[in-house]
């Protein structure tokens, strides 16, 4: 009986730990043009027409991501080094009324809003929350070659991390997005 008992005991002392490691959810960002761009009029705007680019996370791992935070790391300029994202920014899921988390299930994938152009503005528009004193942080580059990297985190296993291009002429509906 002493067996058995030891043996149950370090099941039960291993097991969420086996389950956890087998079950983890693996997390990867892509953009796919066919599948992450959006015209559309802009309520909040005054009707404004804009072009929208969302990038993909796809959870490829055995387990739900759970609670998945994503953050805009870094906004770099490749064509101006005083321009870039002065701290990291919470990001906002597509079609999400909040800035909460969300589940993502296995095999599944949710749209992260990335950036919004503006039919008759030339400028690119990062979905982050607007700072609350406009000072320090802005949300708005003008046009040119931008180096982005995005970090999604769920409460339980490792982040998903993908660093992207984004090339603009001012073009409202023509914004490259690529990996390096």
């Amino acid at each position: 009986m002493g067996k058995v008992d030891t043996t149950y005991q370090l099941l039960r002392d291993i097991g969420p730990w086996l389950r956890g490691l087998f079950f983890q959810p693996r997390l990867r960002i892509s953009y796919d043009p066919t599948k992450s761009k959006d015209k559309a009029y802009t309520a909040d705007a005054g009707m404004r027409l804009a072009c929208y680019y969302h990038l993909q996370v796809l959870n490829e791992g055995r387990g739900v991501a759970k609670r998945c935070k994503p953050v805009l790391e870094t906004v770099e300029s490749l064509d101006n080094s005083s321009l870039r994202l002065r701290k990291p920014e919470q990001m906002h899921w597509a079609n999400e009324p909040t800035l909460e988390p969300v589940d993502i299930e296995r095999n599944q994938a949710r749209r992260l809003d990335l950036v919004f152009l503006f039919q008759d503005d030339r400028n690119i528009n990062f979905f982050i929350p607007p700072p609350p004193i406009p000072v320090g942080t802005t949300r708005v580059f003008p046009p040119g070659r931008y180096r982005v990297r995005v970090r999604v985190t769920p409460e339980a296993g490792k982040p998903g991390v993908g660093q992207f291009t984004l090339l603009t002429d001012g073009t409202w509906d023509a914004l490259e997005i690529t990996t390096p």
